[in-house]
């Protein structure tokens, strides 16, 4: 009788939920790869499991992650295959345990994915051949990026008062704008005969760096200490970088 009541709370926990749906569809995924049968299932049952979580609550990082995963499974190998359904299952756990309220610090939760996220994108781009559809991949990484940017701006007007410049700004014109400088940064990246890995670690800090400005702006404390520390960060990251490069064509 007490065990069945210990497995009934857990069952009726709403992180062991969420943990639960994470796992069945991190093994979804890792087993998409061998039939094309499995791969509608796997989508098929998160779409089920992030709706049953209520609403569309987080909706672009859903759509965000679960292209990323879909573009970037099938060119793995089954040792990547595994690591990138196990990172999967991990990601898909916090976003729906913010989505269910399951974590305290829920704003700290939050931007660790919205950050993720951002890397995943990167990733699958530089590593994408982009002599095919170059145009296409571009669009649709300047969509997720202005995704991500939307809803973390969203997001963080729940925790602070906007203020300045901010407040006669809706959250699509913000997102936009700092997308906008983001992306031209990667159309300069790819440029760069960096290798795959420097390039989305290169990107990312340009996309951290410009969120960290548009969340200063966001709560009106956008200042000139803040941006000359930002772009002494972002310097000091982009040299690292480009020492650890090496320059491959």
């Amino acid at each position: 009788s007490k065990k069945l009541k210990k497995i009934s709370s857990v069952i009726k926990n709403p992180a062991s939920r969420s943990a639960f749906k994470a796992a069945i569809a991190a093994l979804l995924l890792w087993s998409a790869n061998s039939h094309w049968l499995l791969a509608v299932l796997f989508v098929t049952t998160v779409f089920y499991f992030y709706f049953r979580s209520g609403g569309f609550g987080y909706f672009y990082s859903f759509l965000v992650l679960l292209l990323s995963v879909l573009f970037v499974n099938p060119w793995s190998s089954s040792l990547s295959s595994l690591i990138v359904s196990a990172v999967f299952g991990v990601l898909f756990f916090l976003l729906l345990s913010v989505k269910n309220l399951v974590f305290v610090n829920r704003r700290a939760i939050y931007h660790f994915l919205n950050n993720f996220l951002f890397a995943a994108v990167f990733l699958n781009f530089f590593l994408a051949d982009k002599s095919q559809l170059f145009f296409v991949k571009y669009l649709l990484v300047f969509g997720a990026i202005f995704l991500l940017f939307k809803e973390a701006t969203f997001f963080e007007k729940q925790y602070i008062n906007v203020g300045g410049l901010a407040a006669a700004f809706n959250d699509k014109l913000m997102a936009t704008v700092f997308s906008f400088v983001v992306f031209q940064f990667i159309w300069a990246i790819a440029l760069l005969p960096l290798g795959f890995l420097n390039a989305s670690a290169l990107a990312l800090v340009t996309a951290l760096t410009v969120k960290d400005l548009m969340m200063a702006h966001l709560s009106g404390n956008l200042n000139r200490q803040l941006i000359l520390r930002n772009i002494t960060i972002f310097i000091i990251f982009s040299l690292i970088i480009f020492a650890a490069s090496s320059w491959q064509p």
